[in-house]
């Protein structure tokens, strides 16, 4: 049985970030920060069954439980990182009351917590949950447009897309 075809989930980040001005339309921003990531596959029905397998490092890894047969049932891979990003800042028009921000920059993250399965084609196209099989350590690169609101108060906060682009592999 073939992998299922990946869907595109929700994603999120939110976090604390200081900023220091470097000009009067720009700064640098870094600080923590909560990132959510999600994808839906398909699975076939669920086995609580225990079954070794050879994980991605050629290692024996003992599984309690699969996912085998015909894709049926939808299932949500969660992802959940801690961040720490460095961005450069640029502000688009000259508006003091609601800002437009471009930024640029970069981020290193660690992920701690998932419940994402693993696609294995050597055991007939099962899959099961490993969590050693993926890369806890993220590197990434982004930038995105946002509203600063707050802007004449100590505390900001600011709003928009972001483009993020993984530089490490998550498996």
């Amino acid at each position: 049985i073939s992998p299922s075809d990946i869907k595109a989930g929700p994603a999120f980040r939110a976090g604390i970030l200081g900023e220091m001005r470097i000009s009067k339309r720009s700064s640098i921003s870094s600080g923590l920060q909560y990132v959510y990531h999600s994808n839906k596959i398909k699975v076939g029905y669920y086995s609580d069954t225990t079954i070794v397998v050879n994980n991605s490092f050629s290692q024996a890894s003992r599984v309690d439980a699969i996912y085998r047969g015909i894709h049926q049932k939808e299932y949500t891979n969660r992802f959940h990182f801690i961040q720490i990003p460095i961005h450069y800042q640029l502000q688009l028009n000259k508006g003091v009351t609601l800002p437009v921000l471009w930024s640029i920059g970069a981020s290193a993250g660690y992920l701690f917590a998932t419940n994402g399965l693993v696609y294995d084609t050597t055991a007939s196209g099962i899959y099961y949950r490993d969590n050693a099989a993926f890369n806890k350590f993220q590197f990434n690169l982004n930038t995105g447009l946002s509203v600063k609101f707050g802007n004449k108060s100590k505390i900001q906060w600011s709003v928009g897309p972001e483009f993020s682009l993984g530089m490490s592999k998550l498996m």
